[in-house]
């Protein structure tokens, strides 16, 4: 009975390891953009997030948006979109760690990239 029990254990340990060994490794993977699989996805879901964020917002004010304020969402989230994978590029590629460890970082980068889109869109004070 023993020895099964330090069977166990040791199985438990190895998958344990296996299983951080995966995780770190998948954490300090890095996001190319310059694939262009990769930037399409990326955007893809950055705008999908980024409106979906808005509509958030706007709901819990009680607001809704026209289709107007949607296409001018969407134009704005593929913006940021845009501008992130610039300077991500710019960086060599984000490491999926960087940004879970630095969000201070990314959520400064998005305000500077709402910011210039928004004026680039005429968004500002709507």
């Amino acid at each position: 009975m023993k020895t099964v029990l330090i069977v166990v254990a040791c199985v438990v340990a190895v998958v344990a390891v296996v299983v951080l060994g995966v995780g770190w490794w998948g954490s300090q993977q890095k996001i190319d953009v310059g694939d262009p699989n990769v930037a399409e996805h990326f955007k893809s879901s950055f705008v999908k997030s980024c409106v979906q964020g808005i509509d958030t917002r706007l709901s819990s004010s009680g607001q809704t948006a026209t289709a107007d304020q949607d296409a001018k969402f969407t134009q704005l989230c593929g913006c940021m979109a845009d501008k992130t994978m610039a300077k991500m590029q710019q960086n060599g590629g984000v490491k999926v760690a960087d940004i879970a460890l630095h969000p201070e970082q990314f959520a400064q980068q998005m305000q500077e990239s709402s910011k210039v889109c928004a004026d680039r869109l005429g968004l500002q004070g709507n």
